[in-house]
């Protein structure tokens, strides 16, 4: 074997071994230190004195080194520039952000405080709605209790006794009674207090807030409950009240229907009025 086929075997033998060989621990020891300052300190030593013979018979060479310089610190300078803005505009941008955050926590917070107050409200006046029910569940039983005392009235009457009293309407029965059906029980007790039939159809044409067919429903409802007696003949509306404190009990609910309202709706309700006396008074 020749020296050349020598050599090739023993390096790709030593490679071989190199390859097989444990990972060796990346940890510097204080020998390795030693040897990379001298070598670092050498090199250093080397570009120097390049620096020195070869650059060193250039006269300007001061000038350009501290041009670079000047240029090095000035391209710094402008990056540190460029760099704050763009962070000062980050943070402003951040802080618009948390302001735009915190103005919508505050109004939800003032939502939640509205909407807590409304509830508080709300729960206050389910007492007074409770009391509501019971007083018309009361006056549903005391309106039943009439009408099988009427019950009781009319099998008396089929056997000759004597008639008992008039039923009469419960305290709620006005108070609780829409604009319309008040004033449809008005026009009934002025005809009853004139001992005058009427056109239903025309005092509705004369007194606007009186409509036809919901005064007509309203009054036949009442006269089915028994508060009052109506007879109805070719369009001529005669109503009776059996009950004399009925009558004074609807004038004084008209008066104080008007005076609870205000403005525009008190000032329709005492026209109506007006128009619905007017129309009686002929």
């Amino acid at each position: 074997m020749s020296r050349d086929a020598q050599c090739c075997t023993t390096n790709l033998t030593s490679g071989i071994e190199l390859n097989s060989a444990p990972a060796v621990s990346l940890k510097m020891n204080p020998a390795m230190k030693v040897h990379a300052c001298y070598i670092l300190g050498i090199l250093l030593a080397i570009i120097v004195v390049l620096l020195t013979v070869e650059w060193g018979a250039i006269p300007t060479l001061v000038a350009y080194i501290s041009f670079a310089l000047t240029a090095t610190s000035l391209l710094l300078a402008i990056l540190a520039i460029a760099y704050s803005i763009y962070s000062n505009t980050y943070l402003s941008s951040t802080l618009a952000q948390f302001s735009s955050s915190s103005g919508a926590l505050s109004a939800s917070v003032f939502q939640l405080e509205a909407v807590s107050g409304a509830l508080a409200t709300k729960v206050d006046a389910i007492p007074a709605s409770i009391e509501g029910v019971t007083r018309r569940v009361e006056d549903a039983h005391t309106l039943l209790k009439g009408l099988a005392d009427r019950a009781t009235d009319s099998s008396a009457v089929a056997g000759g006794k004597s008639l008992a009293t008039p039923l009469k309407p419960p305290t709620s029965f006005l108070s609780s009674a829409s604009n319309t059906g008040l004033f449809a029980l008005y026009a009934a007790a002025l005809a009853h207090a004139k001992g005058v039939g009427f056109d239903l159809q025309k005092v509705a044409q004369a007194v606007p807030l009186i409509g036809h067919e919901y005064a007509y429903g309203y009054l036949m409802a009442t006269d089915a409950i028994g508060f009052i007696d109506v007879s109805l003949s070719h369009n001529v509306w005669t109503v009776k009240i059996p009950d004399p404190e009925f009558v004074t009990a609807i004038n004084k609910a008209v008066d104080a229907r008007i005076a609870q309202k205000r403005d525009d709706v008190k000032k329709r309700l005492e026209e109506n009025k007006e128009a619905l006396e007017a129309y009686f008074a002929k």
